[in-house]
């Protein structure tokens, strides 16, 4: 997926595009299906942080292979 290499730009414009308060409602009505959607068109607008974060030396190790596997996680289930 694309995200590995996003200017700062790039990935706030990313956020900016998501409305949160749409989500809450998705969130509230129990829809498993719905829930998965949000899940994954949040996880489009946010991907890009988390794989910066995931490479961020100054993290542990161990903290990063949680993020990196996330990724794929996530990845995985919205493909």
């Amino acid at each position: 997926m694309a995200g590995d290499d996003m200017s700062f730009d790039d990935i706030n414009a990313g956020i900016e595009r998501l409305d949160l308060t749409e989500f809450e409602k998705i969130a509230a009505s129990r829809d498993a299906e719905a829930i998965k959607d949000a899940i994954c068109r949040i996880w489009k607008g946010i991907r890009p942080i988390i794989v910066a974060l995931s490479n961020f030396p100054l993290l542990p190790k161990k903290w990063r292979a949680a993020l990196k596997m996330l990724i794929k996680l996530l990845d995985a289930l919205c493909g």
